[in-house]
């Protein structure tokens, strides 16, 4: 995609063994990525860690600052008003709580 002028995000949970150490640990970002914000292990809203493109980022229970979807979302406004060429992004998010991924472009 990088190719055709996107730039990709891919922020939630990714697999349920994503970033442990029997299968690269959270240093490993899946090929095709420009932004990653994956889930390591499996499905938590708090005291998680997290693979900032590939650096372990731990959190703790504290709503104000540690809640996965408000981090989600917030990661999503940063990269999304980022103003640099190109301009069209691929935009994967899988927060886990309800079953449901948006994926979409913008322009």
């Amino acid at each position: 995609m990088k190719g055709l002028g996107y730039r990709t995000f891919f922020g939630g949970k990714y697999l349920n063994q994503y970033g442990m150490r029997s299968v690269g640990g959270p240093e490993h970002v899946p090929p095709g990525w420009d932004e990653w914000l994956g889930l390591v292990g499996n499905s938590r809203y708090y005291n998680y860690t997290l693979s900032a493109n590939g650096k372990p980022e731990k959190h703790g229970h504290i709503y104000s600052t540690d809640y996965l979807t408000d981090i989600l979302v917030s990661t999503i406004d940063q990269f999304r008003y980022i103003k640099i060429q190109p301009k069209t992004i691929d935009l994967n998010t899988r927060p886990w709580g309800i079953n449901t991924e948006f994926v979409g472009f913008i322009p």
